[in-house]
Order: structure tokens, then C-alpha cells, then sequence
């Protein structure tokens, strides 16, 4: 927004500079330039690796940002809470995975409302345990819908951390006719370890059990749903 300035039009505002104290901070903008090259590269670096991506939404806080890279083939948009999830869907965004857990019974009424407002889209939800399932199944018998979800399997701040937890998670999904079992989440940048050794030892152990859970309850060909298997993006060096 120009300095003194409240009432403006995007003309109004294309070219001024943050740099140059001609906007109020904090103020998101953006090098055109810059961010399509971007969203190409990183695109076309996960198709090259036959995966699709869900960029996460938090960190732009924008619809229209979120809408150019799903038109461009990111798979949807990745949202942090119900909150989020309301802003993007309200804004035409289809698809959308809420990479959180829900929280308790109280926040089953907001998906489904949410479920009931928008009908045509896709929400998918993750759940860490039994309870979590249970709060997805109020919402989806409220809303009368069916709702896709992910276990989360973690060695972090969430996620089953052993294979048998995360299977009984899996069977709870199964046995809810309102639920639909879609594949394995897992966020590996909340393994923590004394050592840069000890934590790549650590994501290797977590990879290895998702691994193995995403195989085992992966469904057989005749499955009318994709399977899928989403993973967080934290920054750590890869070994050689």
C-alpha cells in the first residue's frame, strides 16, 4: 500500500518499490520474474520424478499464488488448520490437505461445515490415532460426506510412531463407511538427534516405516482411489 494511501487499485500499486520506502510494511511482494521461474523448476523437477506436489499455502498466504501453481500441476494446496482451509476453498481452491491434525470433537462441526459449503471440493485430513479418526467420522456423518484420509505416521511432534499403531489407525479409517483410507503422510524435519548423523539415522528409520506401512496398506489394482504417500519438505543434507 503507497504511503498514505488507503484506498488504491492494483495500477495504483504495480511497480513501487518496498526498498525505496514506498510501501507499508510488512507487505508481501512478489518478482514475477523470479517466481515463475521458480514454480516452472520445481514443477518440472517433480514430474521428471513422477510425483505431484502440494505446495504449502502458509507460506505465501495467498489464494491467487496457491491457484497459479495448482494451474500450473501442483496437485492442491496444502493448508496448516480449518482457518486456512475455509480462506483457500472460498477462493475457488478444489483440493486441499489439511497437513494437521483437527484437534478434538470440537472442531468436527467447522469441517463439515465446510464439507456441506463446498460440496464439489476434495478435503483431505490426516489422523495420527483412533481419536483422530473419530473426530473425521462426526464430521463426515454431519456432513454426510465421505472424507479421504491419510495416516500420519511421525517420530516428531506427531504421526504413529510404530507400525502396529499405525495400522490400527488404518483399520478404524477402514471400518467407517463415511471415511475413505487415501495413502501414508509423514513429516520427517521433526526427527531430532544429537547429532547431523544421528538425525539422518533417524529420518532413515522413519522413511524406512512409512515405507513399509504405505506397501503394506496400499490397496490392489482394482481400487477406484489413488494411493497416495505425501511427505513434508524440511531442509537437511542427503547423504552420497
Amino acid at each position: 500500500m503507497p504511503l498514505g494511501q488507503f484506498h488504491h487499485t492494483i495500477s495504483s500499486v504495480v511497480g513501487l518499490r518496498p526498498s525505496a520506502c514506498e510501501v507499508l510494511l510488512p507487505a508481501l511482494t512478489l518478482d514475477e520474474t523470479a517466481y515463475c521461474h521458480n514454480r516452472d523448476f520445481f514443477l518440472e523437477y517433480a514430474r521428471a520424478a513422477g510425483v505431484r506436489i502440494a505446495p504449502h499455502a502458509k507460506t505465501p498466504m495467498s489464494a491467487d499464488i496457491a491457484a497459479d501453481l495448482i494451474e500450473a500441476g501442483a496437485w492442491a494446496a496444502t493448508v496448516a488448520n480449518l482457518q486456512q482451509a475455509e480462506a483457500m476453498l472460498s477462493h475457488g481452491i478444489s483440493r486441499i490437505l489439511i497437513a494437521n491434525g483437527l484437534g478434538g470433537l470440537r472442531n468436527a462441526p467447522r469441517l463439515a461445515a465446510l464439507q456441506k459449503e463446498f460440496p464439489e471440493c476434495e478435503i483431505v485430513c490426516i489422523a495420527d490415532s483412533v481419536a483422530a479418526v473419530a473426530v473425521l467420522s462426526a464430521a463426515a456423518a454431519t456432513a454426510e460426506s465421505s472424507i479421504p484420509v491419510l495416516v500420519e505416521v511421525g517420530a516428531g511432534r506427531s504421526g504413529a510412531r510404530t507400525f502396529e499403531f499405525a495400522h490400527l489407525v488404518a483399520q478404524a479409517i477402514l471400518r467407517d463407511p463415511m471415511l475413505v483410507l487415501r495413502g501414508v503422510a509423514t513429516y520427517e524435519g521433526s526427527v531430532e538427534g544429537l547429532t547431523e548423523m544421528a538425525r539422518i539415522e533417524g529420518i532413515d528409520a522413519l522413511l524406512s516405516l512409512v515405507s513399509r506401512f504405505f506397501f503394506a496398506s496400499a490397496p490392489d489394482s482394482a481400487c477406484r482411489r489413488p494411493h497416495n504417500l505425501c511427505r513434508g519438505l524440511p531442509l537437511f543434507r542427503p547423504r552420497d
